[in-house]
């Protein structure tokens, strides 16, 4: 009997040992079934503006081992270190050692990736992940132990910077004319954005006042760190005599992208300020001061030859009737 005894317990000590074997041998056999991926995002990431969380998962299918040890010296456990990324791009993971239970249940992984605002606007990058895994219970056992191995699954996903409408544009200085007279404005705008684009100009005509008009500038395009000065028009009203008024004109601007015209757009709005003061009378040559003092001088020429002619024609008038007057008989 005790022999027998002894034949079972070798032949479970063999058995064992050769499962051990194989274990250290071939380790990943009994590994089970270890995931991990983060899942590229769909659309652009706005720069300077968006901390954007790219999703990914882990999961870890058990093996027979993994289920007989216990459970939290068989999960998995891992080290995510962004190897390389795009010099606009900064992107990190506020987990960057998930430990994943031989569940089978998968477990949500984010990366928070940002872009910078002179990032080249809807341009793709690579950002390149080292990731070293294995078993948890390495951080106990040497690595010679079975089991105890790690290993690396690098992976890399791609990223899109957004495009970025951003413009400086600032109220022009206030300018003065006479009435009836085309003032000319400056504006001054700069983009800062991260690409060419389109600048569209409009203007709420209900705004303006009574007797003004403008003609606003023609939709121009602008470089990336481009500065340019756009003249606007303003006409001061025609009214009669003196006037002294001032128009607040409101300018509207929408800037959008050169490569994709119906993606991100902003509008920005400048206030142009006018001051009408002074007379005006409608005579030819309007309010040009040359013309206007020689159509002054030529009414008044005009009304020294009227008055003449018409004191001409009172004395000739007058003669006359002298002529016709009958003479007196002489008395005899």
């Amino acid at each position: 009997m005790y022999m027998k005894k002894m034949r079972y317990s070798k032949t479970s000590l063999v058995t064992i040992s050769i499962i051990a074997l194989i274990i250290l041998l071939a380790p990943s056999v009994f590994a089970g079934v270890f995931k991990l991926v983060i899942y590229p995002p769909m659309t652009p990431i706005k720069p300077g503006i968006e901390m954007r969380e790219v999703d990914g998962v882990h999961q870890l299918i058990p093996s027979g081992v993994d289920n007989v040890l216990p459970s939290f010296w068989m999960s998995q456990y891992t080290f995510i270190e962004v190897k390389e990324a795009p010099s606009w791009a900064s992107v990190s993971f506020p987990d960057s050692t998930p430990i994943t239970p031989p569940d089978s249940v998968e477990y949500s992984i984010k990366a928070i990736v940002a872009v910078s605002e002179d990032a080249p606007a809807y341009e793709f990058g690579t950002v390149k992940l080292s990731i070293t895994t294995g078993k948890f219970m390495r951080t106990i056992f040497p690595s010679w132990f079975p089991m105890c191995n790690e290993f690396n699954m690098d992976q890399s996903f791609q990223i899109q910077a957004g495009y970025l409408p951003l413009l400086t544009a600032t109220n022009p200085p206030a300018k003065e004319g006479t009435p009836n007279t085309n003032i000319n404005h400056m504006l001054h705008l700069v983009n800062n954005g991260n690409a060419r684009s389109l600048i569209e100009f409009t203007v709420d005509y209900d705004a303006i006042p009574d007797g003004w008009s403008i003609a606003p500038p023609a939709s121009l395009y602008i470089n990336k760190g481009e500065s340019i000065d756009v003249p606007v028009d303003i006409y001061s009203p025609r009214t009669f005599g003196y006037t002294d008024e001032w128009a607040q004109i409101p300018i509207k601007m929408n800037m959008r992208s050169v490569v994709e015209p119906t993606g991100d757009s902003a509008n920005y709005t400048v206030t142009v300020s006018t001051h009408c003061v002074g007379y005006y009378a409608p005579v030819p040559g309007g309010n040009n001061p040359a013309m206007l003092f020689g159509s002054i001088i030529g009414i008044i020429i005009l009304i020294i030859i009227v008055i003449i002619v018409t004191v001409k024609m009172i004395r000739k008038s007058s003669f006359t009737t002298k002529l016709k007057l009958p003479r007196r008989k002489k008395e005899e």
